[in-house]
């Protein structure tokens, strides 16, 4: 114990207080982690890191070539 004690909250121990707030709070961000989980649908593994449909692949081709030349030969239509 440090011996450091809040007055306001009946004399209780600073690491006491630590202690309830980062409960609460934790407690509090695995709920609201786990209910946005159950109201996806996905497996556990699949919405806490990720799946398929994210984008990111090991073996994933590269991404497309960009389209500027496409662009800059396509006549501009906005101004006709």
């Amino acid at each position: 114990m440090m011996g450091l004690f809040i007055g306001a909250w009946a004399g209780l121990p600073i690491e006491a207080v630590v202690v309830w707030i980062a409960v609460t709070y934790g407690t509090t961000i695995v709920y609201e982690a786990v209910k946005i989980w159950q109201s996806s649908g996905k497996p556990a593994r699949r919405a806490f890191f990720g799946g398929a449909e994210s984008g990111v692949h090991r073996d994933a081709s590269p991404p497309p070539a960009s389209r500027q030349e496409d662009l800059e030969s396509e006549p501009d239509r906005r101004y006709a």
